[in-house]
Parts: C-alpha cells; sequence; structure tokens
C-alpha cells in the first residue's frame, strides 16, 4: 500500500477513534494559508549549471483533527507559484506539495497554542523555460518526490471557533530545499 493510502487510513482510524473516545472536545480544523515559500535549487539539478534561490507566494489549505489529548492530525495542499504576481521571472517555478502530518498541540499562556508536527508530503517542482536534472542526469521539465517534512506552528485562539496563527514549514528535498512562512487562519468546529 502507498504511503499516501497508509497515512489517510491513519487520520480516518484516528478520527473515528477519537469521535468515539469523547466526541466534546474533539475540535474538526480547518486551516487557509498565505505567505511565502522559497525555494533553493542546487546548481547540480538545472541544466545550465547555475543555483537558484526563489521566493514565491504560497497558498495553502489544510484540514484536520485535534483530540481531547492534544493530538493533531491534518491534510493539506500548498502552491507556490511566481508567474502568478511576479510574471517577470523568465523560469516561472511552481512548487506544489501535498501533505499529511501528526503532531501535538500544546496550550501555553491563555488561548495560545503551539503545535511541533512531523509529516510526509508529495512535491512537484516545476519552470517553463528551464530544464531539471534527475538523479541519473536525465533532462526533466518537472521534478516530483516524496520526502519527510517538519511544521512548527503558533496560534493564538479567539473563541472557540477562531485562530490566527504562524506557520513555519521545512522540507529537504533532492535537489535543494524548500521552506516557507505562512500566516494561518483557522476554523476550529
Amino acid at each position: 500500500m502507498g504511503s499516501g493510502k497508509w497515512l489517510g487510513g491513519m487520520l480516518a482510524w484516528a478520527v473515528v477513534g477519537t469521535a468515539l473516545a469523547d466526541e466534546r472536545e474533539m475540535k474538526f480544523l480547518v486551516t487557509p494559508s498565505i505567505g511565502f515559500t522559497s525555494i533553493g535549487v542546487d546548481g547540480g539539478r538545472l541544466d545550465d549549471g547555475s543555483t537558484r534561490d526563489m521566493d514565491q507566494i504560497m497558498t495553502g489549505l489544510s484540514v484536520g483533527v485535534r483530540t481531547p489529548i492534544g493530538l493533531q492530525f491534518e491534510i493539506g495542499k500548498s502552491v507556490a507559484e511566481s508567474e502568478v504576481i511576479f510574471d517577470w521571472y523568465s523560469e516561472n517555478f511552481s512548487y506544489k506539495q501535498s501533505f499529511a502530518l501528526v503532531g501535538y498541540s500544546f496550550e501555553f499562556a491563555d488561548a495560545w497554542r503551539l503545535a511541533p508536527k512531523l509529516g510526509y508530503a508529495q512535491w512537484r517542482l516545476r519552470a517553463d523555460n528551464l530544464d531539471f536534472l534527475d538523479a541519473d542526469g536525465n533532462e526533466r521539465e518537472k521534478l516530483r518526490g516524496e520526502d519527510w517534512m517538519f511544521e512548527f506552528e503558533v496560534a493564538r485562539e479567539f473563541g472557540n471557533h477562531f485562530a490566527l496563527g504562524l506557520s513555519l514549514q521545512a522540507i529537504d528535498v533532492p535537489y535543494g530545499n524548500t521552506y516557507s512562512i505562512a500566516v494561518t487562519t483557522g476554523l476550529r468546529f
């Protein structure tokens, strides 16, 4: 069974298990985000041999649950595009990822939450006017892969149904690295 199906099964198991444990205290989370993604591409992965660092606008959405004991399970998708806003870039890099995260949400101070998370991401990096080199040295228009990722989120909850926070993501990919920082708004049900 693929890693995506395995993670989906674990998320479903966690949702059902926590719903049976205590439905009143479980929170369903919907978290849209907007921010910046920094993509570093090593020179050995580009056909022209240059190293590139690109900063892009990123948007994302994740959904998940937080159990009564603080365990948090999320799945989501984010997209970083240079061509949408920064049309003057000749390469037009785009980065897309789908991910599943598991973490623990700590409450500290009054209505503040801290949530370190570990997960797995499927990603795709594409450039319009530049070719990438895969691990075998073959030219490709886009690179795809799966890698472990880390996310760290700090959020302030306002009442029982809304939160505003800051999220940091890091993923070490074969072509270099990808880091994101985003403002998150959360709906809690």
